[in-house]
């Protein structure tokens, strides 16, 4: 299902839509304080122009075209400017630590608590991040391990009997079944049934999501249809809730999110609310990393074969051993393809803030030359991360996928940043960056999983789970691509990036002999 299925659903035609759009626009004041930001001419004269972008799932690709054709820091609305300048993100995101901006209340339901995500307070957040911090422990999550490895084990029992088949779907159903069990201590048992209510129920919710952020004045939690979908998935945690308070009073207990969020005796809705944000995040963004890798592997099958050559040289007892993550963590291709992957397609391709006083910001015109802006206090500031890592006035070569580009990174030890420790690696990678001076890899410039005290709690998760999963589909089988290689997609964004394609990414599989 895609977006415009559903507003047609409701009988919201292009020429409604842009009815209402008109209306709201005629009705807004014209008072420009960004005015000296540039921006195209849509924006210039239709400010709710980037609502129907939103709504198509472009926002990223459309700030991305923005920023390469005016440079680091580009205006996308009256109220909001986008960036994609490493010392401007460093400002925002780690210096100052400036609050999360309006737009994350509206992925809030109504009424509901905020959570993990939403909290736009840093001190709230701060102590949110603090409580669930022990569930991301390094022990911890060497203890998901085998439970990885009979995961795997399940999914190639399901592969076995369909040669034909959507990866994209079986990476979400891989990744639904194994947060559910590493966070939550219960499989949904998606991949051994192929399917489960709630991955479809997450599809359709992050639709919906995206209505309201591109047209917050639609009381979408008021739909049936938006009803149905909440009353369905809180069904599912709330049975996880009762089953393990049902476990503790019999006196047991497991290490996991679910467990330590119970043990801080929160209230009923405010531990749902952040079960279902880990739920969802530990989740989509795997999936979508997954599916993007496998894709881009597939475009390119000499990266492909050299994959499998690492794999094979690295693992000779044959096919069937399992690859443990220490021996992934020092594959330096494996990890080359995964960081390009996230540094081509960031499946959270935007973070968002908000200004709270006026200040100046230097950025650089598309010729490179620095230009001081001066942005209100109020002004929405979006990092854009897709824009950030494809800055051709950083990164050489920046929409190529090109994984060699890694290989002078030290990959050992890599987790927080998917980069390598400062002062190792090649001489020219070390070097700061200067804006104007591309780079092969440049480490101010790679922020896949965000950064300074908001960014990803689970991303040495998510490494964990993109290096075993990704390592045993491509050592195990020969994979044929059942789809038309020669389409660059750039991908939907519906929250998180996904692929976009009606069709998902049909594929042959061949179990390797």
């Amino acid at each position: 299902m895609h977006l415009t299925d559903i507003l047609s659903d409701f009988g919201v035609t292009p020429f409604l839509l842009a009815l209402v759009l008109a209306l709201v626009l005629l009705s807004q004041p014209r008072a420009k304080p960004l005015s000296a930001i540039p921006t195209s001419r849509l924006v210039e004269w239709l400010p709710f122009y980037r609502m129907a972008i939103i709504a198509t799932g472009q926002s990223h690709l459309f700030e991305l075209s923005l920023h390469k054709r005016f440079g680091s820091v580009v205006r996308l609305n009256d109220t909001a400017i986008s960036v994609a300048d490493p010392d401007i993100a460093y400002k925002f995101l780690r210096i100052d630590d400036i609050k999360k901006s309006r737009f994350y209340e509206r992925l809030r339901r109504n009424n509901d608590p905020p959570n993990l995500v939403t909290h736009r307070d840093p001190v709230e957040h701060k102590a949110m991040r603090h409580l669930v911090s022990p569930a991301f422990s390094i022990r911890y999550l060497a203890g998901l391990e085998p439970l990885m490895g009979e995961l795997i084990e399940e999914l190639e029992k399901s592969l076995g009997s369909s040669p034909r088949v959507d990866m994209g779907r079986v990476y979400h159903l891989f990744a639904m079944d194994f947060i559910s069990k590493a966070a939550f201590g219960q499989s949904l048992h998606a991949v051994v049934n192929g399917t489960h209510p709630f991955i479809a129920n997450l599809k359709s919710g992050l639709l919906w999501a995206v209505v309201g952020l591109a047209f917050p004045f639609i009381p979408t939690h008021k739909f049936p249809a938006v009803k149905r979908l909440r009353q369905s998935n809180d069904s599912i945690i709330d049975s996880f809730i009762f089953d393990r308070r049902k476990m503790n009073e019999e006196g047991k207990r497991r290490d996991d999110i679910l467990q330590v969020l119970m043990d801080q005796n929160l209230d009923h809705l405010p531990l749902r609310t952040n079960l279902r944000v880990f739920f969802t995040a530990g989740s989509e963004t795997t999936a979508n990393t997954l599916t993007w890798a496998t894709y881009m592997l597939l475009r390119n099958p000499q990266t492909l074969e050299r994959l499998r050559q690492e794999l094979d040289s690295a693992f000779p007892d044959g096919l069937r051993v399992v690859l443990p993550v220490s021996a992934l963590k020092t594959l330096p291709y494996l990890n080359a393809v995964i960081k390009e992957t996230l540094r081509l397609r960031p499946v959270a391709a935007t973070v968002s803030r908000e200004i709270e006083e006026d200040t100046t910001i230097t950025g650089h015109r598309v010729d490179g030359t620095p230009v001081v802006y001066h942005v209100p206090g109020g002004t929405h500031v979006d990092v854009s991360i897709c824009a950030l890592q494809r800055n051709p006035q950083i990164w050489i070569r920046p929409d190529d996928f090109w994984p060699e580009r890694w290989l002078a990174e030290i990959s050992g030890d890599e987790e927080a940043w998917g980069v390598g420790s400062e002062g190792k690696g090649d001489e020219k990678h070390s070097e700061r960056f200067v804006y104007g001076t591309p780079k092969v890899v440049c480490r101010e410039a790679y922020i896949p999983f965000s950064m300074g005290s908001r960014d990803c709690i689970g991303r040495n998760l998510a490494w964990n789970e993109l290096r075993v999963v990704l390592a045993h589909v491509v050592r195990r089988y020969d994979i044929t691509a059942e789809f038309d290689t020669s389409l660059d997609l750039q991908g939907k964004e519906y929250v998180t990036v996904g692929l976009g394609s009606k069709t998902g990414l049909p594929v042959k599989l061949h179990r390797r002999q």
